[in-house]
């Protein structure tokens, strides 16, 4: 994760918007649910623990 000025990424709207409840401070936006991965999955833990039940 990286840091990123709003004012270079949203409209200038959306940044007014948002400085009504949020004066100066650092605002993390988490990605969309169905963007999200499961922990591990970059590792491929899943895989790894379903191929251990078989070994079992």
């Amino acid at each position: 994760m990286k840091y990123v000025s709003a004012s270079e990424i949203l409209p200038e709207y959306l940044l007014h918007e948002i400085q009504k409840y949020v004066h100066g401070s650092v605002l993390y936006i988490p990605s969309p649910k169905e963007a999200q991965k499961k922990v591990g999955a970059d590792f491929g833990a899943e895989r790894v623990s379903a191929e251990a039940k078989f070994r079992d």
